[in-house]
């Protein structure tokens, strides 16, 4: 059964690059390919512009240089390619992935970091839902972090990861972690970057967009590095919004990371500033800094605990981190909201006068303003006030209003106070104070 992505009747096989060929360096730098065939359905349809840019760079810390890329589809090689670097290839450096024009493609994307012949970085992206509409950025930031997560595969000349399936190493956590990536929840790539060329030109079905006046064939993807073709380079802050979601009162959410890439031959000089000032909830591993040429960044983006006694509004912990680089200025949005019950009760209950020997019954209303659920147990420690029904119930979160039912039956003549108590069960959250209800009386 044909792939999704490629004709394989039409197309043929792909072919893999030797390091260090005449075409590889006589070519233009600026390559961008189509790794999706884009299939036309008719002879006046243009083909999409959606697509994928991976950013590939080097923290740093690698003294890589080879550079191997490997995109694949239902089990096919699609393409397949190696550069040395920096002799045929610098970093940071692009592939370009162009949209078949269905949403609902599937793409695996291998890049392995390699020095003097040993595999010292391997990074898997299972992509899905490639926009149709516009081209979306996926920055690969290369490091020394995960270095003991990679080793030689079953040949001397392939690289294989040591995480789980379906996971990859992630350098912010020093970890393995979910290697799906949903594109449609990618940043636009922006304006001015190497991408996907204008005048590409219309595309027969099965058959690969060509690029500039290099004919890349089948399976043929390049990497792109001269930014003279396709308008100025800039340095660029990923992601620009950062959600740590609903956090409990008390506690603190995991850091995230934040990463500025200089693909500029230029040290880019960077700092950072919050919305909120000295009040921001939020801490940075690094506040200021430079980029090396060609390099990247990462920054952890650490939330501060939440106090216990906050509000739950919705993104009331949130602030907007600013991150200037060489003078571009990118708004990041940070995102936080408190959770737990949060309870409004009145202050007091005032039964009046009752007769000795007599009782009186009020209805007192507990309120749970927060976001959380709660099982509430309302107490009283005298004997002359008793809660009569609802001791413990449901309290949940959104402002839902349950009551308990206290009686005043007079122990003797004259006034008779006590505290009505709320407490929650094991392991539910509160933000704020736990009411005392202040309860008044008189026996007459």
């Amino acid at each position: 059964m044909p792939s999704p992505l490629l004709d394989a009747a039409a197309t043929p096989p792909p072919q893999r690059r030797k390091l260090g060929s005449r075409r590889d360096r006589a070519t233009s730098l600026v390559v961008v390919t189509a790794l999706f065939a884009i299939v036309r359905c008719s002879a006046d349809q243009l083909p999409p512009r959606g697509g994928l840019v991976v950013v590939i760079a080097n923290d740093g810390t690698l003294g890589l240089d080879v550079l191997k890329t490997k995109v694949t589809s239902g089990g096919r090689v699609l393409n397949q390619n190696a550069y040395a670097i920096p002799n045929e290839k610098a970093l940071p450096n692009t592939l370009s992935i162009v949209s078949n024009g269905s949403a609902t493609s599937t793409v695996a994307v291998e890049i392995s970091a390699w020095a003097k012949g040993v595999p010292v970085d391997i990074r898997d992206a299972i992509i899905t839902q490639i926009p149709t509409d516009r081209v979306v950025r996926l920055n690969v930031s290369l490091s020394a972090s995960c270095t003991p997560f990679v080793k030689v595969g079953a040949d001397a000349e392939s690289a294989e990861s040591t995480c789980a399936e379906g996971k990859t190493c992630d350098p912010a956590i020093k970890d393995c972690a979910s290697a799906e990536v949903n594109a449609s929840e990618l940043p636009t790539y922006q304006e001015g970057d190497a991408s996907i060329p204008d005048d590409a030109g219309p595309v027969e079905s099965g058959l690969p967009i060509e690029s500039g006046s290099e004919d890349v064939g089948s399976g043929d993807a390049n990497l792109g590095t001269d930014a003279a073709d396709a308008g100025p380079v800039e340095s660029t802050v990923t992601p620009t919004t950062i959600d740590f979601g609903m956090t409990n009162c008390g506690t603190s959410a995991a850091g995230q990371s934040l990463t500025i890439t200089n693909p500029t031959s230029v040290d880019a000089v960077w700092s950072t500033a919050f919305g909120k000032g000295a009040a921001t909830p939020y801490t940075l591993s690094l506040d200021s800094g430079t980029v090396a040429p060609n390099s990247s960044v990462i920054i952890s983006v650490l939330p501060k605990s939440i106090p216990t006694n906050s509000t739950t509004s919705a993104n009331a912990f949130g602030d907007q981190l600013t991150v200037t680089v060489s003078g571009k200025a990118t708004s990041v949005d940070l995102r936080e909201t408190a959770a737990g019950a949060a309870f409004v009760t009145p202050p007091s209950v005032n039964f009046g006068n009752v007769m000795y020997g007599m009782s009186s019954t009020i209805v007192v209303p507990v309120t749970n303003n927060g976001n959380r659920d709660a099982t509430v147990t309302l107490s009283i420690g005298g004997s002359a006030y008793a809660v009569i029904s609802a001791k413990t119930f449901a309290s949940p979160g959104g402002g839902t209003t349950a009551s308990g039912v206290v009686t005043f039956t007079p122990a003797f003549v004259g006034p008779q106070n006590d505290v009505l108590s709320v407490s929650v069960a094991a392991g539910d959250v509160v933000c704020g104070f736990l009411p005392n209800i202040t309860l008044a009386g008189r026996g007459i």
